[in-house]
């Protein structure tokens, strides 16, 4: 059996082919803690260099380069609201699978990202053919953007949309809905936000993606077709690994 080609990106072969990407949150700026959680078997990781100090840039090449390393993860970085061309460059020219555009109000905003991502890298060593280009997915978190969501969808170079239920407008945040999403034609399997949001992927054959609090929580909206999510982050990861080791030793 073939191996998978270096630094092939994982999660577009993931969405292009329907099946499910598992991601992983990676908070803690570390090369090490990212090369180890890449390695569990997710399918991307998800670096928020939001987070991070403008100082630590460095740490986000290194922590980029050790997901990518493992051959079978696809790094994806969330930039910070308002990120320039120059920070999205920086995410393309350091190796990024996909960025997740935060602070997205309207589609207009999302031409410069989706300009520079599909560009290719600016420097040796340049995007591979087969690699194919960076993922384009904005964060919808805000009412205007949920009123503009057909136009954000449909700016051309969209990949994906990602959604962080806890973000939504006040009031809006639905319960996970019954009725899977994009398999039941003419459904509506939610009300609020989080329903227009999936009504409109749906109509215009735009992934989604979704945050979530487990792994039991992400099954359940894989089986409603949410096409990435969230299992896990890695400080969580790695404080009930470690309590329960702990928990083992101490146990009489």
């Amino acid at each position: 059996m073939s191996q998978t080609p270096a630094h092939s990106n994982i999660l577009r072969s993931k969405l292009q082919s329907g099946v499910p990407g598992c991601g992983v949150v990676l908070s803690i700026a570390s090369p090490v803690t990212a090369q180890l959680a890449a390695r569990l078997g997710f399918d991307w990781a998800l670096i928020d260099i939001d987070g991070f100090p403008p100082h630590n840039a460095s740490v986000v090449a290194e922590m980029v380069a050790a997901v990518t390393a493992t051959q079978r993860c696809s790094a994806i970085l969330r930039l910070p609201v308002g990120a320039s061309e120059e920070v999205v460059r920086l995410a393309v020219d350091v190796g990024a699978h996909g960025v997740i555009v935060t602070g997205v109000h309207s589609g207009e905003q999302l031409w410069g990202v989706v300009r520079v991502a599909k560009a290719g890298r600016s420097s040796p060593p340049m995007s591979r053919p087969d690699e194919g280009d960076v993922l384009v997915i904005p964060q919808i978190e805000s009412t205007e953007a949920v009123d503009r969501i057909h136009e954000i969808l449909a700016v051309p170079g969209v990949d994906a949309a990602f959604v962080r239920p806890q973000n939504l407008p006040s009031g809006h945040a639905s319960p996970m809905p019954v009725e899977p999403i994009q398999r039941v034609p003419g459904s509506i399997p939610v009300g609020g936000a989080l329903g227009r949001i999936v009504r409109a992927a749906g109509q215009l054959n735009v992934p989604l993606g979704i945050d979530c609090a487990d792994g039991d929580t992400a099954r359940m909206r894989i089986q409603q077709g949410f096409g990435m999510v969230v299992v896990a982050n890695d400080a969580d990861l790695l404080s009930a690994g470690a309590t329960e080791q702990l928990r083992r030793a101490q146990s009489s």
